[in-house]
């Protein structure tokens, strides 16, 4: 991502514009029907787990810490639950998706639903799938395996983020929609759903064109309406979800990027 300044104007077209960040890819691979997002191997597993928490987890906090300052708001409302959940953030920071693994699931392991973009980064594909990058399959197909791979993740305790808004628009201040797509796993599996909001707030003591710290607040757990029909549980848990985020990325920000409509 290019340098941006206070003050700066973003122009998009329309609220799905994913033109803001560009990540450095190799070679554009499929994602299979039956891609292993689960590995089966013992070893694989115990290494992942190694790295996860051995190195991952303690380097991307001291990272976070000192490139962004985040203070975290909210822990409590995650700490109650004892089994897994679905995180929902809005997604404004390139970092936003080690925000949730550090700060919002730990010390529970945190898998991520990601672009295929994830898996193809140069020099840090392996490093990605390790984290628990969860690439989005290249047809319907592959959706199924995906969905089974998430609840059975969802059912061993684990925690699974979700960026509904799907592209990074650094810096924003405001939420794009959240479609009811994005909420079939928490109702599938039966688990609440865990808002969470990253914000922003001057950065006191530096110049201005110094980019603003971080907060990460954790809202309260929201649980599907089983009086619902399905559909309707999806979209009442995207209705919430959204309120939720809304109301803190609304209040406690700081503006550092305006993103302006193209006529």
């Amino acid at each position: 991502m290019k340098k941006v300044t206070w003050g700066e104007k973003k122009y998009y077209s329309d609220l799905t514009e994913n033109s803001f960040m560009h990540t450095r890819i190799g070679k554009e691979k499929k994602i299979p029907n039956d891609y292993k997002y689960v590995p089966k191997s013992k070893l694989v597993k115990c290494l992942r787990f190694l790295f996860y928490y051995i190195v991952a987890v303690p380097v991307c906090w001291i990272y976070a810490k000192l490139t962004c300052s985040v203070k975290v708001k909210g822990k409590k409302n995650i700490k109650k639950l004892k089994g897994g959940a679905v995180l929902i953030g809005n997604h404004s920071h390139p970092l936003d998706c080690m925000f949730a693994s550090v700060f919002v699931a730990a010390p529970k392991r945190n898998y991520i639903i990601a672009n295929k973009e994830a898996v193809e980064v140069v020099g840090g594909r392996y490093f990605t799938k390790a984290l628990g990058a969860l690439p989005l399959p290249d047809n319907m197909k592959g959706l199924a395996n995906l969905s089974d791979a998430v609840t059975t993740l969802l059912k061993q305790g684990n925690n699974v983020t979700i960026f509904p808004e799907a592209a990074i628009w650094p810096y924003s201040t405001f939420l794009r929609p959240f479609p009811s797509a994005n909420f079939h796993y928490a109702a599938v599996a039966n688990v609440p759903i865990v808002p969470f909001a990253v914000t922003y707030r001057y950065a006191k003591h530096r110049p201005l064109r110094k980019k603003p710290k971080v907060n990460v607040t954790i809202s309260e757990p929201i649980y599907a309406d089983k009086t619902l029909a399905l559909p309707a549980q999806k979209k009442d848990l995207a209705t919430r979800t959204f309120n939720a985020v809304n109301q803190i990325v609304s209040r406690d920000n700081v503006s550092f990027v305006e993103y302006v409509k193209k006529d």
